[in-house]
């Protein structure tokens, strides 16, 4: 006969749980979805949804997003709504309703490509990308490898400029402010997988997308951008930049008489541009289009950007 004997000499020592690199919980613009194979299954699924959240008040919304996301088959139909517990239910309510809002939205999944497209200046603001620099590590890493690059080259360091709003406006600080943030974006959506087929920006955008692109690397992206900046920052500071809800054909006629002093900086879309140049003369337009009900913004900018103001 055989005998098998064992032995236990000692416990192993307990494994740490690895933390994830970019942890969901807590992350901001928690995206939670319904989805169907056609419109009726989208809103029964939607109707439910609502119902176990409005039951759950336990049940954080980024869990919500992120079981639906892995564990449910992805329909043509989709409704979305992002934000916090409150804004959520708001939103699933809205979408209920038959309604929809920015951030509650339903649509039908669409094939084609994908392109990412780069803001210039008036879209800072203060804070922008730290709910993300705090939550998921891909993002801060990448804006810490940026803004060695870039803080050489400024008067203070970019995460101060952007956390605590100090001179961000300064066109100096809002061009370097709004490459590190970009790129930074666009490497934490890399770490997701999701990457462009095309890439554009305008202004400093243009930049950014030259560097994500391969057509500058870091180092050599970072000297243009701060030598830009700082050129633009010494210009004349009088004059502004609006954004106007018209067509070009709509604002050419306005701009005749004014080629010297004011023009069309940029056309975001068949309905949308914005002018820049002389203040008297670029508000006058802008007060013509409110009588007529269209919607005007001055952009938070310290120059008159691309007119020959």
């Amino acid at each position: 006969d055989c005998t098998n004997a064992h032995v236990i000499l000692e416990e192993p020592p307990a494994e740490e749980p690895e933390e994830p690199a970019d942890t969901l919980h807590g992350a901001p613009g928690t995206a939670v979805g319904a989805v169907g194979p056609d419109p009726g299954g989208r809103d029964r699924t939607g109707a439910r949804l609502l119902s176990f959240v409005e039951s759950r008040p336990e049940a954080a919304p980024a869990d919500i997003g992120l079981s639906l996301a892995v564990s449910r088959s992805q329909f043509d139909h989709r409704a979305r709504s992002s934000a916090d517990r409150e804004e959520l239910l708001a939103g699933l309510r809205t979408l209920a309703s038959g309604a929809t809002t920015q951030t509650a939205v339903r649509d039908t999944r669409q094939t084609g490509k994908t392109a990412f497209l780069f803001t210039g200046q008036g879209a800072q603001r203060t804070g922008m990308g730290m709910d993300l620099y705090r939550t998921f590590h891909a993002y801060a890493h990448a804006f810490d490898t940026i803004t060695a690059q870039l803080d050489p080259h400024l008067d203070q360091p970019l995460h101060h400029t952007i956390t605590t709003g100090h001179h961000l406006h300064h066109t100096g600080n809002t061009q370097p402010a709004l490459f590190a943030t970009e790129v930074a974006l666009y490497r934490l959506l890399e770490t997701w997988g999701i990457t462009p087929d095309y890439l554009a920006g305008h202004s400093i955008g243009e930049l950014t997308a030259a560097h994500i692109s391969g057509i500058l690397t870091l180092q050599d992206a970072c000297t243009p951008v701060t030598a830009r900046a700082r050129l633009m920052q010494n210009l004349p500071t009088h004059g502004t930049m609006i954004a106007l809800q018209a067509t070009e054909q709509e604002i050419l006629p306005h701009l005749t008489g004014h080629e010297h002093h004011l023009t069309i900086a940029a056309i975001n879309s068949p309905t949308s541009l914005v002018i820049s140049g002389n203040q008297t003369a670029a508000q006058h337009i802008a007060t013509q289009l409110q009588a007529q009900g269209r919607k005007t913004k001055t952009l938070t900018v310290s120059h008159a950007f691309h007119s020959p103001h």
